[in-house]
């Protein structure tokens, strides 16, 4: 899962390409919001998602793996339903497992993608450039926030049925610490340290004969 160049925090050419990947997410909220069946929301956020996984493919963009696996998820559930609602046909195995695990079943999906990118992506699940990141802090980070993701799944099958607790709570509290280790890997890539770096840097500033 190469990461293809233009993805650096702050890029106005990304910004398009963040608001794509949250699209279903917002389109599954709403639908929550007005009481809409399940059906309607895996239908209307699925289908959002497959068209946002074409573009972003087409444009070769490189993709979050947090969100994609919450998308990946609501197009699997979302396409089960149109085959069912449209033509009758049951699709048993992963749909209805997905459908059956509700909130856990996000959590799962991000855990097989973040994985995936871990093995298979110089910038692990962090979702950063591998150039403009530290190798160590890539690794331990991606590391760090599998863990953390796991113990979201248990958290969202302790309380299936309670959204805010169950999805939203943990699904946050992963995309903050992922933020935070993308930018720590940054930084000690910049050779900053983060603020201890930039702590001792400014000390050496100002004990520098030259100033």
């Amino acid at each position: 899962m190469p990461q293809s160049r233009g993805s650096r925090p702050g890029d106005v050419h990304l910004l398009p390409v963040r608001t794509l990947e949250c699209l279903p997410v917002i389109a599954f909220g709403l639908c929550t919001h007005v009481g809409a069946t399940d059906a309607l929301r895996f239908l209307v956020s699925g289908g959002i998602a497959a068209v946002v996984l074409v573009l972003l493919l087409r444009r070769r963009s490189p993709q979050n793996p947090l969100l994609l696996g919450g998308n990946l998820q609501m197009v699997i559930v979302g396409a089960s339903f149109a085959l069912y609602l449209g033509f009758g046909i049951v699709v048993p195995g992963l749909a209805g497992a997905l459908l059956t695990l509700r909130e856990t079943a996000w959590l799962l999906m991000v855990l097989l993608v973040s994985t995936a990118y871990t093995l298979a992506s110089p910038g692990g699940c962090l979702a950063c450039e591998a150039d403009r990141c530290e190798p160590r802090s890539v690794r331990r980070g991606s590391l760090l926030l599998l863990a953390a993701t796991c113990a979201g799944v248990l958290l969202s099958s302790e309380f299936r049925g309670q959204e805010m607790i169950s999805a939203v709570l943990p699904l946050t509290a992963l995309y903050l610490l992922q933020r935070w280790l993308a930018a720590r890997a940054e930084r000690r890539r910049a050779g900053t340290g983060g603020t201890a770096g930039a702590i001792v840097a400014l000390l050496a500033a100002d004990h520098d004969p030259r100033s």
